[in-house]
């Protein structure tokens, strides 16, 4: 996963750099450049996300202490000992 985060970054570094010398010259060559440039950073996005979620489904469910699953009954409330005085 590290190497894919890695691997991202350095796409995203150089877009920039061709997207700036695609402002400056707007030649078809830079427009090219930048968009190779989003296709492969769409593309390394989506492998990363896979890996997430992969890695999201084999770790044990954790469940918040305020959680309560539906359709169980909730335990009920103890009176209150201000009102009963």
């Amino acid at each position: 996963m590290e190497d894919l985060h890695d691997k991202l970054m350095r796409e995203f570094r150089i877009y920039f750099t061709s997207y700036q010398q695609y402002a400056v010259e707007q030649t078809k060559a830079s427009a090219i450049r930048t968009r190779k440039n989003l296709y492969n950073i769409r593309k390394l996005a989506l492998q990363l996300r896979e890996e997430l979620l992969q890695a999201y489904k084999q770790r044990p469910k954790r469940y918040s202490p305020h959680y309560k699953p539906r359709g169980q009954p909730q335990k009920p409330k103890a009176p209150d000992q201000e009102s009963a005085t």
